[in-house]
């Protein structure tokens, strides 16, 4: 698989940059005519090849299901807590000891002073 350089006309732009920068340069420098002594080659822009890691292949399927199934367990336990809270009435049960507890300590404190 090669890059579209030529058929997208990324060449002949390369080009004309390349041709407009040597040309400007030249004229700082040197004469115009020094312009054909010198040689431009347009290659290719190097870059590894592409390698198939079979290893991300399998782990774009399988992360989504990893990430749900690590939320089922501590959402399910949640729901069983609330649940099991909710049918003993241990919330209930502890504001009626709060408030069994701060009166004695209302009580204690009012016989110690």
């Amino acid at each position: 698989m090669h890059a579209g350089y030529y058929a997208e006309g990324f060449l002949y732009l390369q080009y004309a940059i390349d041709t407009t920068l040597t040309r400007s340069i030249l004229n700082e420098t040197e004469e115009l005519s020094a312009y054909e002594n010198y040689e431009i080659s347009l290659r290719r822009f190097p870059y590894p090849p592409y390698i198939e890691d079979k290893f991300v292949f399998a782990l774009q399927g399988a992360l989504p299901l990893l990430i749900m199934v690590s939320f089922i367990y501590p959402v399910l336990n949640i729901t069983r807590c609330i649940v099991l809270e909710k049918e003993r009435r241990l919330k209930v049960r502890q504001r009626l000891f709060e408030m069994r507890l701060k009166a004695v300590c209302r009580c204690i404190l009012l016989l110690t002073n």
